[in-house]
Protein backbone atom coordinates (compact mmCIF):
# COMPACT_ATOMS: atom_id res chain seq x y z
CA UNK A 1 0.00 0.00 0.00
CA UNK A 2 1.66 3.33 -1.20
CA UNK A 3 2.00 5.71 1.67
CA UNK A 4 -0.36 8.89 1.59
CA UNK A 5 1.54 12.15 1.13
CA UNK A 6 0.24 15.14 2.43
CA UNK A 7 1.53 18.88 0.77
CA UNK A 8 1.85 21.14 3.57
CA UNK A 9 0.84 24.75 2.90
CA UNK A 10 3.22 27.41 1.40
CA UNK A 11 1.66 29.83 2.60
CA UNK A 12 1.85 28.60 6.37
CA UNK A 13 5.16 26.54 6.30
CA UNK A 14 7.30 28.22 3.35
CA UNK A 15 8.82 27.02 0.59
CA UNK A 16 10.53 23.54 0.37
CA UNK A 17 14.31 22.93 0.58
CA UNK A 18 16.07 20.09 -1.05
CA UNK A 19 18.12 17.97 1.44
CA UNK A 20 20.97 18.16 -1.11
CA UNK A 21 21.02 22.11 -0.78
CA UNK A 22 20.89 21.56 3.38
CA UNK A 23 23.43 19.14 3.05
CA UNK A 24 25.64 21.32 0.91
CA UNK A 25 25.69 24.11 3.40
CA UNK A 26 26.65 21.85 6.87
CA UNK A 27 29.58 20.65 4.03
CA UNK A 28 30.51 24.34 3.51
CA UNK A 29 30.82 25.04 7.31
CA UNK A 30 33.33 22.20 8.92
CA UNK A 31 32.41 22.57 12.34
CA UNK A 32 28.76 22.60 11.67
CA UNK A 33 28.90 19.20 9.38
CA UNK A 34 31.09 18.17 12.54
CA UNK A 35 28.04 18.77 14.63
CA UNK A 36 25.67 17.13 12.27
CA UNK A 37 27.22 14.08 11.93
CA UNK A 38 27.17 13.30 15.59
CA UNK A 39 23.57 13.32 16.19
CA UNK A 40 21.93 10.06 15.57
CA UNK A 41 20.65 8.47 12.28
CA UNK A 42 17.03 9.39 13.87
CA UNK A 43 17.75 12.99 14.85
CA UNK A 44 19.46 13.31 11.53
CA UNK A 45 16.69 12.59 9.64
CA UNK A 46 14.31 14.67 11.83
CA UNK A 47 16.57 17.52 11.15
CA UNK A 48 16.72 17.29 7.47
CA UNK A 49 13.34 16.77 6.99
CA UNK A 50 12.24 19.74 9.21
CA UNK A 51 15.15 21.83 7.53
CA UNK A 52 13.37 20.71 4.17
CA UNK A 53 9.98 21.57 4.94
CA UNK A 54 8.53 18.02 4.69
CA UNK A 55 8.06 17.80 8.26
CA UNK A 56 7.31 19.83 11.95
CA UNK A 57 9.51 19.62 14.69
CA UNK A 58 9.09 17.56 18.05
CA UNK A 59 8.04 20.09 20.48
CA UNK A 60 8.57 18.16 23.85
CA UNK A 61 12.46 18.97 24.18
CA UNK A 62 13.35 22.23 26.44
CA UNK A 63 14.62 24.19 23.56
CA UNK A 64 11.76 23.74 21.28
CA UNK A 65 9.12 24.08 23.95
CA UNK A 66 10.49 27.10 25.21
CA UNK A 67 10.95 28.94 21.55
CA UNK A 68 7.64 28.33 20.58
CA UNK A 69 6.08 28.82 24.13
CA UNK A 70 8.31 31.65 25.50
CA UNK A 71 6.15 33.41 28.14
CA UNK A 72 7.87 36.73 27.54
CA UNK A 73 7.74 36.87 24.07
CA UNK A 74 3.99 35.19 23.44
CA UNK A 75 2.71 34.47 26.57
CA UNK A 76 -0.75 34.03 25.11
CA UNK A 77 0.04 30.60 23.69
CA UNK A 78 1.15 29.14 27.30
CA UNK A 79 -2.09 31.09 28.60
CA UNK A 80 -4.26 28.78 25.73
CA UNK A 81 -2.12 25.34 26.75
CA UNK A 82 -2.89 25.80 30.58
CA UNK A 83 -6.50 26.89 30.49
CA UNK A 84 -6.80 23.91 28.15
CA UNK A 85 -5.64 21.58 30.53
CA UNK A 86 -6.82 23.59 33.42
CA UNK A 87 -10.15 23.55 31.65
CA UNK A 88 -10.38 27.27 33.06
CA UNK A 89 -9.53 30.71 31.88
CA UNK A 90 -5.94 31.79 32.90
CA UNK A 91 -3.44 34.53 31.99
CA UNK A 92 0.61 33.97 32.12
CA UNK A 93 2.03 36.80 33.68
CA UNK A 94 5.57 36.53 33.30
CA UNK A 95 7.89 33.26 33.86
CA UNK A 96 9.91 33.01 37.10
CA UNK A 97 13.86 31.70 37.51
CA UNK A 98 14.19 27.97 38.33
CA UNK A 99 16.70 29.18 40.55
CA UNK A 100 15.92 29.19 44.32
CA UNK A 101 14.21 25.79 44.62
CA UNK A 102 15.03 24.01 47.98
CA UNK A 103 15.39 20.67 45.68
CA UNK A 104 18.44 19.57 44.57
CA UNK A 105 18.13 16.85 42.47
CA UNK A 106 21.37 14.78 40.90
CA UNK A 107 20.85 13.91 37.33
CA UNK A 108 17.31 14.91 35.76
CA UNK A 109 14.81 13.45 33.57
CA UNK A 110 12.87 16.42 33.22
CA UNK A 111 13.59 17.63 29.34
CA UNK A 112 11.57 20.86 29.73
CA UNK A 113 10.69 22.79 32.97
CA UNK A 114 9.16 26.20 33.32
CA UNK A 115 7.65 27.92 36.21
CA UNK A 116 5.24 31.05 35.56
CA UNK A 117 3.20 33.41 37.48
CA UNK A 118 -0.15 33.74 36.24
CA UNK A 119 -1.96 36.83 36.51
CA UNK A 120 -4.07 36.26 39.91
CA UNK A 121 -0.70 35.59 41.47
CA UNK A 122 -1.40 31.43 40.99
CA UNK A 123 1.84 29.74 40.18
CA UNK A 124 2.33 27.15 37.64
CA UNK A 125 5.12 24.47 37.08
CA UNK A 126 4.80 22.81 33.89
CA UNK A 127 7.81 20.27 33.17
CA UNK A 128 7.95 17.48 30.19
CA UNK A 129 9.69 14.47 31.22
CA UNK A 130 11.11 12.41 28.77
CA UNK A 131 11.26 9.04 30.44
CA UNK A 132 9.55 8.31 33.94
CA UNK A 133 10.75 9.11 37.61
CA UNK A 134 10.64 6.27 40.35
CA UNK A 135 7.64 7.50 42.81
CA UNK A 136 5.86 10.22 40.79
CA UNK A 137 3.56 11.33 43.08
CA UNK A 138 5.86 11.74 46.11
CA UNK A 139 7.99 13.41 43.98
CA UNK A 140 5.68 15.97 42.21
CA UNK A 141 4.38 16.54 46.26
CA UNK A 142 7.74 17.98 47.10
CA UNK A 143 8.42 19.80 44.18
CA UNK A 144 4.81 21.13 44.98
CA UNK A 145 5.36 21.85 48.92
CA UNK A 146 9.17 23.27 47.04
CA UNK A 147 6.92 26.43 45.09
CA UNK A 148 4.41 27.05 48.05
CA UNK A 149 7.00 27.85 50.63
CA UNK A 150 8.62 29.78 47.28
CA UNK A 151 4.98 31.75 47.03
CA UNK A 152 5.14 32.05 51.23
CA UNK A 153 8.58 33.99 51.27
CA UNK A 154 7.47 36.12 47.66
CA UNK A 155 4.70 37.38 48.94
CA UNK A 156 5.91 38.08 52.58
CA UNK A 157 8.83 39.40 51.23
CA UNK A 158 6.11 42.27 49.68
CA UNK A 159 3.46 42.74 52.22
CA UNK A 160 5.86 42.64 55.11
CA UNK A 161 3.72 43.10 58.27
CA UNK A 162 0.55 42.98 56.51
CA UNK A 163 0.58 39.46 55.41
CA UNK A 164 -1.91 37.19 55.64
CA UNK A 165 -1.93 33.22 54.61
CA UNK A 166 -4.92 34.71 52.50
CA UNK A 167 -2.77 36.27 50.52
CA UNK A 168 -1.43 32.99 49.00
CA UNK A 169 -2.71 32.00 45.77
CA UNK A 170 -2.99 28.14 44.21
CA UNK A 171 0.37 26.45 42.91
CA UNK A 172 -0.39 23.59 39.70
CA UNK A 173 1.59 21.16 39.23
CA UNK A 174 1.49 20.17 35.69
CA UNK A 175 3.46 17.30 34.45
CA UNK A 176 3.65 15.98 30.98
CA UNK A 177 5.18 12.47 30.60
CA UNK A 178 6.20 11.11 27.01
CA UNK A 179 6.59 7.79 28.98
CA UNK A 180 4.48 7.23 31.93
CA UNK A 181 4.55 4.38 34.82
CA UNK A 182 2.27 1.79 35.32
CA UNK A 183 0.27 3.79 37.60
CA UNK A 184 -0.69 5.28 34.76
CA UNK A 185 -1.28 2.38 32.17
CA UNK A 186 -4.25 1.20 34.46
CA UNK A 187 -6.62 3.77 33.12
CA UNK A 188 -5.92 3.09 29.39
CA UNK A 189 -8.65 5.79 28.42
CA UNK A 190 -7.44 8.33 30.63
CA UNK A 191 -4.87 10.58 29.54
CA UNK A 192 -5.33 14.14 31.53
CA UNK A 193 -5.44 12.89 35.40
CA UNK A 194 -6.48 16.53 37.74
CA UNK A 195 -6.22 16.33 41.37
CA UNK A 196 -6.70 18.84 44.73
CA UNK A 197 -6.96 18.09 47.98
CA UNK A 198 -10.18 17.23 49.24
CA UNK A 199 -12.27 16.40 52.84
CA UNK A 200 -14.31 13.27 53.39
CA UNK A 201 -16.68 15.19 55.12
CA UNK A 202 -17.59 17.98 52.72
CA UNK A 203 -15.12 20.76 54.54
CA UNK A 204 -13.79 23.38 52.37
CA UNK A 205 -10.60 24.31 52.75
CA UNK A 206 -8.28 26.34 49.95
CA UNK A 207 -4.74 23.88 50.49
CA UNK A 208 -3.50 25.56 47.75
CA UNK A 209 -1.92 22.21 45.69
CA UNK A 210 -3.51 21.07 42.53
CA UNK A 211 -2.02 18.77 40.01
CA UNK A 212 -2.24 17.45 36.61
CA UNK A 213 -0.72 14.72 34.89
CA UNK A 214 -0.49 13.84 31.49
CA UNK A 215 0.61 10.78 29.75
CA UNK A 216 1.12 11.11 26.28
CA UNK A 217 2.14 7.75 25.52
CA UNK A 218 -1.87 6.76 26.64
CA UNK A 219 -3.02 9.36 24.62
CA UNK A 220 -1.37 8.10 21.47
CA UNK A 221 -2.02 4.38 22.19
CA UNK A 222 -5.58 5.29 22.67
CA UNK A 223 -5.84 6.99 19.15
CA UNK A 224 -8.05 9.45 20.33
CA UNK A 225 -8.95 12.22 17.44
CA UNK A 226 -8.72 15.68 17.72
CA UNK A 227 -12.56 16.99 18.70
CA UNK A 228 -11.57 19.31 20.96
CA UNK A 229 -8.95 22.12 21.69
CA UNK A 230 -7.06 20.43 24.36
CA UNK A 231 -6.95 17.25 21.69
CA UNK A 232 -5.68 19.59 19.48
CA UNK A 233 -2.69 21.12 22.10
CA UNK A 234 -1.81 16.91 22.53
CA UNK A 235 -1.39 16.33 19.17
CA UNK A 236 0.73 19.60 18.85
CA UNK A 237 3.08 17.92 21.26
CA UNK A 238 3.00 14.91 20.27
CA UNK A 239 2.99 14.54 16.46
CA UNK A 240 5.41 16.01 13.68
CA UNK A 241 3.33 14.31 10.55
CA UNK A 242 2.27 16.50 8.05
CA UNK A 243 -1.16 14.75 7.93
CA UNK A 244 -1.83 15.83 11.53
CA UNK A 245 -0.66 19.24 10.97
CA UNK A 246 -2.95 19.85 8.63
CA UNK A 247 -5.87 18.22 10.46
CA UNK A 248 -4.82 20.70 13.35
CA UNK A 249 -4.37 24.25 11.57
CA UNK A 250 -7.98 22.79 9.47
CA UNK A 251 -9.91 22.35 12.40
CA UNK A 252 -8.28 24.84 14.59
CA UNK A 253 -6.42 27.63 12.72
CA UNK A 254 -5.80 29.15 16.09
CA UNK A 255 -2.88 27.11 15.98
CA UNK A 256 -1.35 28.75 12.41
CA UNK A 257 0.55 31.13 13.68
CA UNK A 258 2.36 28.16 15.85
CA UNK A 259 3.23 26.86 12.85
CA UNK A 260 4.08 29.58 11.25
CA UNK A 261 6.66 30.40 13.76
CA UNK A 262 7.78 26.74 13.61
CA UNK A 263 8.38 26.65 10.20
CA UNK A 264 9.97 30.12 9.51
CA UNK A 265 12.83 29.08 12.06
CA UNK A 266 14.22 26.35 10.27
CA UNK A 267 15.85 29.21 7.90
CA UNK A 268 18.65 29.73 10.74
CA UNK A 269 19.84 25.97 9.74
CA UNK A 270 22.96 26.93 12.61
CA UNK A 271 20.58 27.24 15.15
CA UNK A 272 18.20 24.38 14.59
CA UNK A 273 21.09 22.09 14.20
CA UNK A 274 22.69 23.50 18.03
CA UNK A 275 18.77 22.93 19.15
CA UNK A 276 19.11 19.51 18.17
CA UNK A 277 22.29 18.52 19.63
CA UNK A 278 20.88 19.68 23.26
CA UNK A 279 18.10 17.12 22.15
CA UNK A 280 20.54 14.95 22.15
CA UNK A 281 22.61 16.07 24.65
CA UNK A 282 19.11 15.78 27.04
CA UNK A 283 18.60 12.20 25.39
CA UNK A 284 22.06 10.63 26.60
CA UNK A 285 21.57 12.34 29.79
CA UNK A 286 17.98 11.27 30.60
CA UNK A 287 18.92 7.98 29.48
CA UNK A 288 21.71 6.84 31.84
CA UNK A 289 20.07 8.44 35.03
CA UNK A 290 17.02 6.71 33.70
CA UNK A 291 19.33 3.09 33.91
CA UNK A 292 21.00 4.47 37.19
CA UNK A 293 16.88 4.68 38.62
CA UNK A 294 16.04 1.03 37.17
CA UNK A 295 19.51 0.06 38.92
CA UNK A 296 19.08 1.01 41.86
CA UNK A 297 15.48 -0.28 41.92
CA UNK A 298 16.61 -3.55 41.02
CA UNK A 299 19.19 -3.63 43.88
CA UNK A 300 16.69 -2.58 46.53
CA UNK A 301 14.11 -5.67 45.24
CA UNK A 302 17.33 -7.79 45.75
CA UNK A 303 18.07 -6.29 49.02
CA UNK A 304 14.50 -6.99 50.21
CA UNK A 305 14.31 -10.42 48.56
CA UNK A 306 17.73 -11.72 50.39
CA UNK A 307 16.31 -9.89 53.41
CA UNK A 308 13.34 -11.70 53.33
CA UNK A 309 15.58 -15.56 52.20
CA UNK A 310 17.19 -14.79 55.59
CA UNK A 311 14.54 -14.24 57.51
CA UNK A 312 13.29 -17.08 56.25
CA UNK A 313 16.62 -19.32 56.77
CA UNK A 314 16.76 -17.87 60.64
CA UNK A 315 13.21 -19.22 60.61
CA UNK A 316 13.70 -22.61 59.82
CA UNK A 317 16.82 -22.76 61.32
CA UNK A 318 14.94 -21.88 64.86
CA UNK A 319 12.31 -24.86 63.46
CA UNK A 320 15.21 -27.35 63.26
CA UNK A 321 16.69 -26.12 66.83
CA UNK A 322 13.52 -26.91 68.69
CA UNK A 323 12.98 -29.72 66.51
CA UNK A 324 16.58 -31.34 67.65
CA UNK A 325 15.60 -30.73 71.31
CA UNK A 326 12.30 -31.67 71.84
CA UNK A 327 14.43 -35.01 70.36
CA UNK A 328 17.20 -34.96 72.56
CA UNK A 329 14.14 -34.62 75.07
CA UNK A 330 12.25 -37.70 74.16
CA UNK A 331 15.70 -39.99 73.96
CA UNK A 332 16.39 -38.91 77.23
CA UNK A 333 12.85 -40.16 78.66
CA UNK A 334 12.98 -43.50 76.40
CA UNK A 335 16.40 -44.57 78.51
CA UNK A 336 14.87 -43.56 82.00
Amino acid sequence: MQKEVVQLSPTVFGEKIDRETILSHLKSEPDLFRQYTKLTPELRNDFLDYCSGNRGIKITYDTFFKYVFDPERTPERLSAFISCLLGKEVHVKYALPLEGSQIIEEGSLVVMDIIVELEDGSLANVEIQKLPYLFPGERSACYSSDLVLRQYASVKSQKKKGFKYGDLKTVYTIVILEKSTEEFHKFPKDFIHKSRQIFDTGLELHLLQEFLYVPLDIFLESGHTIDTEADAWLKFLTSDEPKVIMEIITKFPSFIPLYKDIFEFRQDIKEVLHMYSKALEEMDRNTIKYMIDLQKEEIEKQKEELEKLKEESDKQKRENEQLRQQLEELRKKQKE
